[in-house]
C-alpha cells in the first residue's frame, strides 16, 4: 500500500500481516506496483522520485527527481520494464530484469504512448457492444 507518510507497505493478504515497510521518500507516496514474480517493488512519490526496492525492503536504485513529480509510472505486463517520465517530454524506460536498473532507454513520450490497434474480442467472450 501508498502512504501519505513517505512509505509504503507489502501485506501478507491471507494472513493479514504487514512483511515490509519501505522508507525513504520525503513526500507521499502515490503509486506502488509489484512485479509478478514478487521480487521488485517501484513506487512514485510527490517527492519528484521513483525508487524501485527488493522484496526486503532494501532500496535497489533511485531514479532522480523530475520537476513535476512522476504522475504516470508503469510496468510491462512480465515486471521486466518500468516506464517513468522525465525532463523535456520523453520517458525513460528501465530495465528492472538485472542488477543495473540505472541504465535506461530514452524515447519520447509520442513513442512509448502511440495508440494501439484495437484488441480483438476472443471468440469465446460476447462483444462490449452485445
Amino acid at each position: 500500500t501508498a502512504s501519505t507518510d513517505g512509505t509504503a507497505r507489502l501485506w501478507d493478504v491471507r494472513a493479514a500481516t504487514e512483511i515490509c515497510v519501505f522508507h525513504g521518500h520525503d513526500a507521499p507516496v502515490e503509486e506502488i506496483f509489484l512485479t509478478p514474480d514478487a521480487r521488485r517493488i517501484v513506487t512514485a512519490s510527490r517527492d519528484g522520485t521513483v525508487r524501485i526496492w527488493d522484496a526486503d525492503g532494501q532500496e535497489v536504485c533511485l531514479l532522480p527527481g523530475q520537476p513535476d513529480w512522476p504522475r504516470a509510472i508503469a510496468l510491462s505486463p512480465d515486471g521486466t520494464l518500468l516506464v517513468a517520465p522525465a525532463a523535456g517530454g520523453v520517458a525513460r524506460i528501465h530495465g528492472l530484469s538485472n542488477a543495473d536498473v540505472t541504465r535506461a532507454r530514452t524515447e519520447s513520450v509520442d513513442e512509448v504512448a502511440a495508440p494501439q490497434a484495437p484488441r480483438e474480442t476472443p471468440p469465446d467472450r460476447p462483444s462490449p457492444a452485445d
